[in-house]
């Protein structure tokens, strides 16, 4: 699934992280398609679900220190996606074109989590003034999920 210009915030942290995101969604699908190790393809979901916990854990932390009113929704969508990832991490040996099937629907919920959620909370940011500091916030904070990411297979 790839990104698209509807899911550019013109906030070049964020955008950067989400493109890491794709990239490992990507790259999961891959190895979903053409890899019989399941093992293997452990390894690719774990990279995804452990950038997206570290992008995900940036986002909330900024979610308090903004007041942000709907932070709690927000964090329950973060949660459901990363039991998807959970449950598909568990099941790889299954059945392949069921995983590849739940997988892409991980993938379009990601989507939507992007166009619909993010976009609130980047809007809320605008609204109040605050999307500045927030910036400079999410830079120091992404050396760090850059350097985790680099981490992952």
């Amino acid at each position: 699934m790839s990104r698209s210009n509807a899911l550019e915030f013109h906030l070049g942290d964020i955008d950067g992280q989400h493109e890491r995101l794709f990239e490992l969604q990507r790259s999961a699908r891959l190895s979903l398609q053409n890899e019989t190790d399941p093992a293997r393809i452990r390894t690719e979901l774990g990279g995804l679900r452990m950038y997206a916990k570290l992008h995900f854990d940036v986002e909330e932390s900024f979610f308090s220190e903004s007041g942000y009113p709907d932070a709690e929704v927000h964090r329950r969508e973060h949660q459901v996606f990363l039991g998807q990832m959970d449950a598909l991490i568990e099941d790889c040996g299954g059945d392949g074109q069921t995983v590849c099937a739940r997988f892409d629907a991980a993938g379009v919920w990601l989507q939507r989590h992007i166009l619909e959620q993010d976009m609130q909370y980047v809007e809320f940011l605008r609204l109040t003034g605050d999307h500045r500091d927030r910036l400079q916030a999410f830079g120091s904070h992404e050396e760090g999920v850059t350097k985790a990411s680099a981490r992952t297979p």
